[in-house]
């Protein structure tokens, strides 16, 4: 925000600080890229904001989101992922290992539950070889093996592919993006809804899988699944975790968040 040729540091009505400002539906202070500036946004993790991050010898302790500051976090040392400034395409990058079963964690899910819409956006350099078979997850929330939402690194035939899983409370069912490789730098969207998932790797969408979803409250990881005892690590830089609720989403607005995930492969 800039008032003549000076830029705003600080927004005050009379001796109150503002934390942020509103024109409409939209935020317009503090100036900050989209999708802050969206009220369907429900969290935000970036790595290049130094500020949401609390290190200990280089390792992440906690990393807060954007919008409401839930905190992600591992207390064991050996645990947690490793944060360099440079990691993600020379920019600042969180990196998770499934050799060393590193994850963040917090004990609560506040995003949709049951069949209720919602969207996960990561932008991330995906690193597991096509060789390691076993499922490499992402992003999770959720309780039991077969009520989670998952976004995941799957191999199918001998190809890495960018997927989304979810349960029914009987089993739980993938669907994948079977055009592009999910290996190196991508953006990774997949749109969770009732009868409706789907996801994609850019502005490639898979098929839509039409079975019922049912996600129960319970935690939310970065780097592994939802389970109480955490598997299928992951091995990857992440950059961006966005969470977004899209029934509150103006026509267009998806379009646009997927749009911003892809720029965001590309530090400025």
């Amino acid at each position: 925000m800039y008032v003549g040729t000076g830029k705003v540091a600080a927004l005050h009505v009379g001796s109150d600080l503002i934390s942020r400002a509103y024109l409409g539906d939209e935020i317009v202070y503090p100036p900050g890229s989209y999708p802050l500036g969206s009220l369907s946004t429900l969290a935000w993790w970036r790595a290049d904001d130094a500020s949401s991050l609390t290190l200990v010898g280089g390792k992440v302790s906690q990393w807060r989101d954007q919008i409401a500051g839930h905190a992600m976090a591992q207390g064991t040392d050996a645990r947690r992922p490793v944060y360099s400034a440079t990691s993600f395409a020379a920019s600042p990058g969180v990196q998770f290992s499934s050799a060393g079963q590193t994850y963040l964690s917090m004990s609560t899910s506040p995003w949709p539950i049951e069949g209720d819409e919602g969207a996960v956006l990561i932008v991330c350099d995906q690193l597991s070889p096509a060789s390691a078979t076993v499922p490499k997850t992402l992003f999770s929330y959720g309780n039991t093996a077969f009520t989670q939402r998952k976004v995941q690194r799957l191999v199918v035939a001998g190809v890495n592919r960018a997927a989304a899983d979810i349960g029914n409370t009987f089993s739980t069912y993938p669907i994948y993006e079977g055009t592009q490789n999910f290996s190196g730098i991508h953006a990774v969207t997949a749109f969770f809804g009732d009868v409706n998932t789907t996801v994609a790797i850019e502005d490639k969408f898979a098929g839509v899988n039409t079975l019922a979803l049912r996600t129960e409250a319970g935690r939310t990881r970065i780097g592994a699944d939802a389970l109480a005892a955490p598997t299928e690590y992951c091995d990857c830089i992440i950059r961006d975790v966005v969470i977004v609720d899209t029934t509150t989403m103006k026509p267009g607005e998806f379009d646009r968040f997927v749009d911003w995930a892809i720029g965001r492969r590309t530090p400025a």
